[in-house]
């Protein structure tokens, strides 16, 4: 028997949106009902009540409360179905191992890096397998704009810029409508046109720069087709990374070793880190020797 999530709200246009959305994203892993007798079946509830319901096996969590600890600001009701899809895969695999997504074609990715060449061969493995293996790519650069190796184009509109302006000012587009903000870059992968200034893409609030993530990760499912969002995330501050590796499927690390103070201290950054993904986020690691003897041409 599938997992049944209970949805309850007084609020009835919501309610049926919410579970018009979280329908779509459980991609038949586990089921919606709202209210009444589903709530003696159901393993999570989702409910505006105050007063605690006391049912065995049920675990409620009201709409205003924030789904991170973390994060007091992102409540339930406004996350979107797409984190909230996250949140539900969590807890179901909390209870028994991983939780899987059945058919999955598309998946978001970013990376840890704690040196510049790390951040290289991570996105140049990612990008390289990816196509490889026929996935259609949308690369995302969430950094210093000096700080992309690859040719990319500018302005004067339609930028990456000019999109989160949109969302910032709660005007985003649909995710079907986002093909017309891309370009097909001549290394084989879909991007967008960056914005004037360096540093404004890692400079901007990390609200808008999640909802521009489940944007794009929506899109990427409107094809049904294999696809890869990869954020490349490079000398991203710590607290925004972990905020926008807890809405991907993938997060590539980067092991730090030696014995410097330096080293010392990446390393406990990322068991930090790692320690604030949710189970649903798979963590990997890359082959150091494969990749160096692919680099060697060996």
């Amino acid at each position: 028997m599938k997992p049944l999530i209970v949805l309850e709200d007084n609020d009835l246009h919501f309610l049926q949106k919410m579970s018009e959305r979280l329908t779509s994203l459980a991609r038949g892993d586990y089921e919606i009902a709202l209210g009444g007798e589903s709530l003696k079946k159901g393993r999570l509830l989702f409910t505006n009540r105050k007063d605690p319901l006391h049912i065995q096996g049920l675990d409620v969590h009201l709409w205003d409360e924030p789904v991170d600890s973390k994060d007091p600001f992102t409540s339930f009701r406004f996350c979107g179905g797409r984190i909230l899809d996250r949140f539900i895969r969590g807890k179901l695999g909390a209870e028994g191992g991983t939780w899987p997504t059945a058919g999955q074609t598309a998946w978001t990715g970013c990376h840890l890096s704690f040196s510049p060449t790390s951040a290289s061969r991570i996105n140049r493995t990612v990008i390289r397998r990816s196509l490889d293996a026929g996935s259609r790519l949308i690369y995302l650069p969430v950094k210093a704009l000096y700080l992309i190796e690859d040719t990319f184009r500018r302005g004067p509109s339609d930028t990456l810029g000019d999109l989160l302006c949109l969302i910032a000012a709660g005007q985003p587009p649909e995710a079907r409508e986002l093909g017309a903000w891309l370009y097909f870059h001549d290394q084989g992968y879909m991007t967008f046109r960056l914005p004037d200034r360096a540093d404004d893409l890692r400079d901007c609030e990390i609200q808008h720069l999640a909802q521009l993530v489940l944007l794009v990760s929506a899109y990427s499912q409107t094809s049904g087709d294999p696809a890869c969002v990869w954020l490349d995330t490079e000398g991203l501050p710590l607290k925004k990374l972990t905020v926008l590796a807890s809405l991907c499927d993938r997060v590539y690390i980067d092991q730090p070793s030696g014995v410097s103070s330096s080293a010392a201290l990446a390393r406990r950054e990322l068991a930090l880190f790692l320690s604030g993904l949710p189970p649903s986020c798979q963590v990997m690691e890359l082959d150091r020797r494969e990749e160096e003897d692919r680099a060697s041409g060996l």
